[in-house]
């Protein structure tokens, strides 16, 4: 997940060492990396209590965003929803290559060096699929300004 906010946003500080610069943020994109107050979303409460304080209070927006990683890094089949924790530096390099800024030979080398960063979290993959599952029959079941728009209900596929 990732905060996004497109205005100026005061109150932000550098802190470096003792020294503390207050400036002004512009555009500002962060990875979530925890909930507030657990070291990870291993309940929806979580989730929704972030989509409450970044959205309802703070006026942020919450993104559900994504990096690719090549098939050999997953020690087990995906699918649609799996939650898995990254190193930083398998990150770094994802995110880089993403961005065009490192060679596909470059993100083959941190992929081999940092592989074992990657790791499946079926604590967190439960609590996002209930907690996906909570919005979805929330959305079906709200009467939609324009009828027409409404959200159709599908059956899920085993």
């Amino acid at each position: 997940m990732s905060v996004e906010y497109n205005g100026p946003r005061p109150g932000w500080e550098i802190r470096l060492g003792n020294d503390v610069m207050p400036f002004l943020m512009l555009e500002l994109v962060g990875v979530i990396q925890q909930p507030f107050g657990a070291p990870r979303f291993n309940t929806s409460a979580l989730i929704d209590r972030l989509f409450e304080q970044l959205e309802g209070k703070a006026g942020l927006l919450v993104n559900f965003d994504d990096i690719w990683l090549p098939s050999f890094l997953f020690q087990r089949e995906t699918h649609t929803g799996d939650a898995y924790r990254i190193g930083i530096e398998l990150f770094q390099g994802a995110y880089l290559f993403r961005e065009g800024r490192l060679s596909e030979g470059d993100f083959e080398i941190y992929c081999k060096r940092f592989g074992e960063t990657l790791v499946f979290s079926e604590d967190e993959t439960k609590a996002f699929t209930e907690w996906s599952e909570v919005q979805v029959s929330t959305a079906q079941n709200q009467e939609p300004k324009n009828r027409n728009l409404r959200l159709n209900k599908i059956e899920k596929l085993e």
